[in-house]
């Protein structure tokens, strides 16, 4: 879901962020109908997704000081 609606948003050159956005409001529990039934594993995942992305972003933050100094 997340690739067809990043595509969508680059054909209409708009950030791909909002087609995250879109993607997850889609996909989400509360939104169009839940496409999973088990509330506490979507939490879940999407607290490790929090995760995920906070540890990619301070590798890339760390990279950009070491080539720096």
């Amino acid at each position: 879901m997340a690739a067809l609606t990043t595509f969508v948003f680059q054909r209409i050159r708009q950030p791909v962020v909002f087609g995250y956005l879109v993607a997850s409001m889609i996909l989400g529990p509360y939104l169009g109908g839940p496409l999973f039934a088990d509330r506490s594993m979507v939490t879940t995942l999407s607290e490790l997704g929090v995760i995920l992305l906070m540890r990619g972003e301070s590798r890339a933050l760390l990279r950009r000081r070491a080539a720096g100094a």
